[in-house]
């Protein structure tokens, strides 16, 4: 009895397993990609190491990543790690403002030159020097287009004067042009975010 049970059911069992086996397999692959869709939903971008291990898990094996600028939530699994301070809305820088500078004046003479089309800038800039202590001397057109006021200074003694006073006001300065006279200290030249 026991040699041709063995022998009739050996044809049995092949057709089980050739039948069988193809359904394991794809019932694998089906758990496999679930498995990866939810992991991926669960643990969002960069879940995983670049070695496909966890290395958030305890003895995962995996290389520690460094965090990236996106991160998902922290889950109840995960250890907890010291997070990036939140960054601060980045402001457009306002325009220069008047900083707190000891002005030097004294002995300091000035010319005043306008290059702008505003005829009441001259003027008015001559009376806010003067309001300051500087002895205006001279108030004159000129040619060109300066964005930014600028101060020149005659000679070196005369250097740290129109540095103060560019800085007070957030306006440029340097040594003056040749076609610009020595007998005052420093020039202060209009520019267009004067007016």
């Amino acid at each position: 009895m026991g040699q041709h049970s063995s022998a009739e059911q050996g044809p049995f069992y092949r057709s089980v397993v050739i039948w069988f086996l193809p359904w394991v397999v794809v019932a694998a692959i089906i758990l496999f990609a679930l498995w990866l869709i939810i992991k991926s939903f669960a643990g969002g971008p960069g879940a995983t190491s670049s070695t496909g291990h966890d290395s958030s898990r305890p003895g995962g094996g995996g290389v520690a990543l460094t965090p990236s600028p996106k991160k998902s939530a922290p889950t109840a699994s995960s250890t907890p790690s010291p997070s990036p301070s939140p960054k601060k809305p980045v402001k457009p820088k306002p325009s220069p403002k008047p900083t707190p500078v000891k002005l030097i004046t004294s002995g300091i003479t000035v010319q005043v030159l306008n290059p702008t089309s505003s005829a009441t800038a001259s003027q008015a800039m001559a009376d806010r020097l003067a309001q300051l202590g500087y002895d205006v001397i001279s108030v004159q057109p000129a040619l060109g287009h300066y964005p930014r006021t600028t101060v020149y200074w005659a000679t070196g003694p005369y250097r740290k004067a129109a540095e103060a006073l560019a800085a007070k006001f957030g306006w440029r300065s340097g040594p003056k042009p040749a076609n610009l006279s020595d007998a005052v200290s420093i020039h202060v030249v209009i520019g267009a975010d004067e007016i």
